[in-house]
């Protein structure tokens, strides 16, 4: 009887093991992660920024323009990672102490779709020494 229970045991705890395990390998490899960032008076940046992102397991960057209404455009300066759907780019340009209103409308309107949102400023980078890829890193 003893042995019996043991080996059920051992059968359960094995079960639960694979299971993590599985489970673990699953979430990781699908993980989808975005930044959520706003931008103003930094068009010499934003496509170092975007690139540096986009190698490094970034799925997408939510950019909220919050230039001067007439100021310059980020779309003269990474359309074709705005027309490949890489930055989502929303218009907040002229209003003024946007920021908690953006992060809330980041945050509301992502946290459903990415399992991580991380809110950066343009200026602002991850190192992660030993990691080229925060997916692995996370992993």
């Amino acid at each position: 009887m003893k042995k019996l229970k043991k080996a059920k045991l051992i059968i359960i705890y094995s079960l639960i093991c694979f299971l993590f395990f599985h489970i673990k390998i699953f979430n990781i490899s699908n993980i989808k992660i975005c930044i959520c960032t706003i931008g103003k008076q930094e068009n010499r940046y934003i496509r170092e920024f975007t690139e540096y992102y986009k190698n490094y397991g970034i799925d997408q960057i939510f950019l909220y323009d919050n230039n001067d209404v007439k100021g310059e455009r980020f779309e003269e300066v990474i359309s074709d990672f705005i027309n490949s759907g890489f930055i989502k780019l929303y218009n907040w340009r002229g209003k003024r102490s946007p920021q908690l209103k953006i992060l809330r409308h980041c945050y509301k309107n992502n946290y459903n779709k990415f399992d991580w949102l991380i809110f950066y400023d343009i200026d602002e980078y991850i190192n992660l020494k030993n990691y080229t890829n925060i997916k692995d890193f996370l992993n």
